[in-house]
């Protein structure tokens, strides 16, 4: 799900011998020549020109992990000592970290981990075929979008710091595209209670939907 130029290519190989002849082994915050020509490829040409800072993580669920500590950073930055709650979604996939196994909603793979993991709240899954609410698009309104507000309500906003959720669901759901009109109302919802949304793109980021 990763290998989205393809598994045994040569010249893939070729550059990761030569960087490893340089270098065997960096900490995720140590600058090197190749992070450093990677940092100016993003920004130049995939990124959107008001995102300045870039930082590169091992994996999807290492990349998570620390947004979601990023998050709760955020929150105490601004004194929010309460505000610690990731909302999740059910039938999501974020990694198998403790933290992010709390904030997902993948059934099976929580199964048996339950009492380390916190209790994070979930919101529905975008999921128009086998709705969960039990409605039909467009005329729902995209009421799985506005029950954000409701778990909002219902855990306190004092308590959320974040929303963390696939902007296509994958390997929980299978490909659940949402409707244009989730992610705007979204955005709305989370912006107005100062909570960071956090889009996981580890499965749908660089090109991979086209």
């Amino acid at each position: 799900v990763v290998g989205n130029i393809g598994w045994g290519r040569e010249v893939v190989a070729a550059e990761a011998a030569a960087a490893l002849s340089r270098l065997t082994y960096a900490l995720p915050p140590f600058a090197t020549p190749e992070r450093l020509e990677l940092v100016e490829r993003l920004r130049n040409n995939w990124l959107p020109q008001h995102i300045r800072k870039v930082s590169f993580f091992g994996s999807g669920s290492e990349a998570n992990e620390a947004a979601i500590r990023l998050a709760r950073q955020y929150q105490l930055a601004k004194g929010r000592m309460g505000r610690y709650k990731v909302i999740g979604r059910d039938a999501s996939y974020n990694g198998t970290s403790l933290a992010t196994l709390a904030v997902g909603g993948h059934t099976s793979r929580r199964r048996g981990f339950e009492p380390l993991l916190l209790d994070m709240p979930h919101a529905p899954a975008c999921y128009c075929l086998r709705c969960p609410m039990g409605k039909v698009w467009p005329g729902c309104a995209v009421a799985c979008a506005q029950e954000l507000e409701a778990v909002i309500e219902r855990e306190g906003a004092d308590t959320i710091a974040g929303f963390l959720a696939e902007p296509i669901v994958g390997t929980s759901g299978g490909g659940l595209v949402p409707p244009d009109d989730y992610w705007p109302v979204i955005e709305e919802i989370c912006k107005r209670h100062d909570i960071l949304l956090i889009a996981d793109e580890v499965l749908t980021g660089f090109g991979r939907t086209g």
